[in-house]
């Protein structure tokens, strides 16, 4: 594997374990794919851009592992999929998934949100109106396939009368 591929991965690991704190991952965080010398070498690489705090280990003055937290920037290029990085980075975020259930919790939130909003009939109106739209919007229909979408067309809470 080349440095950008192994990039998207060791920063993905730091981005999945960032509610850890510092953490030291090792080549059982990678299945044993990954060496703790790539590893390390890869982290010094992130530490440079500012994606993660780094602190490295060293033997007899050659890196062999180190602890570290990715940082906002570090996020930023996880949630980007890798785009406008300084640093070429292939992010693989195929393997993270969206719950449905939870989504749609989220959006029925949402909507008695702007429904018991301080806002004007108008501005009610609108708002839900540019939900359904977004929620509407093929890229979205495709990731999420929101089994919701068909209730509340059915409530009607999107009317414009």
């Amino acid at each position: 594997m080349n440095d950008i591929i192994l990039r998207g991965i060791v920063l993905q690991k730091f981005y999945e374990k960032r509610l850890e704190g510092f953490i030291e991952i090792n080549e059982f965080d990678f299945e044993e794919q990954l060496s703790k010398h790539e590893i390390a070498y890869i982290s010094e690489q992130l530490a440079t851009y500012n994606f993660i705090d780094w602190q490295p280990y060293y033997n007899d003055g050659t890196l062999v592992r180190g602890s570290g937290k990715i940082r906002s920037s570090g996020i930023d290029v996880i949630l980007r999929g890798g785009i406008k990085a300084p640093i070429e980075i292939k992010i693989d975020n195929s393997h993270y998934y969206i719950n449905l259930h939870d989504m749609g919790m989220d959006v029925q939130k949402l909507i008695n949100a702007i429904e018991h909003s301080n806002a004007s009939e108008y501005e009610i109106r609108k708002a839900k109106l540019k939900l359904l739209e977004f929620l509407n919007l093929p890229l979205i229909k495709k990731l999420l396939v929101n089994p919701l979408l068909p209730e509340i067309k059915n409530q009607n809470k999107f009317e414009t009368q």
